[in-house]
């Protein structure tokens, strides 16, 4: 059985003449499937846990990367469940590293048509209170100061519609830049080696290459591996760490020293203070002590 969880309001609204269309592509293959609007945040992971108490079922969110954040932290992964996404979102970045097709009935022909089976590392992001999934990436600092401020921001919806939402990062970068706290941090690896960093930018926790529209904090982070990549930035003044940054668009800054990329398969970041922190683009809160691990059991998504 399919069972599609639709953001509506992706694209800024276009996500529900997307759905119509991919409706109308799957009436013509008389395929049975069900469906669920999301209205509010939350909708999708609530919407997901229903439909995952079926085994098996193929469950496909419609709609950006938060989209399928929320539908990747309800499924009862107790159950057979295979995983899609049709992207309709302005940074798509999980489509991206799994090589999905950009075009909506692209993506669901990968999905209906001789689909292939990956099984796709998942992270944890915990905090004192809390803990959800991730699929492309978490972070504290820059990066999800970026995040939190784009979930309130009307920038992303003015530039998506003029189809330039991969920009909104970058404006909100700007203001970041110079908003953001730098905080002294310590990360700890695997239980066996820490690490202490005086002015810390951001530090990037990647399960995939790139995140915030196709951003390469992590050139070769890998999904597959069974590790995360983690990229800190620290130690410079705002106006040179804003050449560090944009020199990570061709993927150059790993050469800048105050650049720091880690594999691992677990971490904790303490930082001084409070921060911001993301998972794949949603906001997780403001922290000071958090930890990443991978989920034991690996989720099965159609890819191409």
């Amino acid at each position: 059985m399919y069972y599609f969880i639709v953001n509506p309001a992706s694209c800024s609204g276009k996500g529900r003449s997307i759905w119509t269309q991919i409706k109308i592509e799957l009436s013509r293959r008389n395929l049975f499937y069900q469906y669920a609007f999301t209205q509010k945040p939350g909708d999708a992971t609530r919407i997901a846990a229903s439909f995952s108490l079926n085994s098996p079922s193929t469950i496909i969110a419609v709609g950006g990367d938060g989209t399928a954040n929320e539908v990747l932290n309800g499924l009862c992964l107790k159950n057979e469940i295979y995983f899609g996404y049709i992207p309709t979102g302005s940074s798509n970045d999980l489509a991206r590293g799994l090589g999905i097709p950009s075009d909506p009935l692209e993506a669901l022909s990968c999905i209906l048509d001789s689909p292939k089976f990956t099984f796709m590392d998942i992270g944890i992001i915990k905090d004192t209170s809390h803990q959800k999934r991730f699929a492309v990436s978490s972070g504290i600092g820059f990066d999800a100061g970026i995040c939190h401020e784009a979930f309130h921001s009307p920038v992303k919806s003015i530039l998506n519609r003029f189809r330039l939402g991969r920009l909104t990062y970058t404006v909100i970068a700007v203001h970041q830049l110079f908003a953001i706290k730098r905080s002294s941090m310590k990360l700890m690896l695997d239980k066996k080696e820490t690490f202490f960093f005086k002015k810390a930018y951001m530090a990037a926790i990647m399960n995939h290459p790139c995140e915030g529209g196709g951003i390469h904090f992590c050139p070769d982070a890998s999904c597959y591996d069974g590790s995360f990549d983690i990229c800190i930035i620290e130690g410079l003044p705002r106006i040179a760490a804003a050449v560090v940054l944009l020199s990570v668009f061709r993927k150059k800054h790993t050469k800048s020293r105050h650049v720091h990329i880690f594999r691992c398969q677990t971490a904790r970041i303490k930082t001084k203070d409070p921060l911001p922190v993301h998972m794949d683009g949603e906001v997780f809160g403001i922290c000071r002590d958090i930890s990443v691990s991978m989920m034991k059991k690996k989720l099965c998504i159609i890819s191409k």
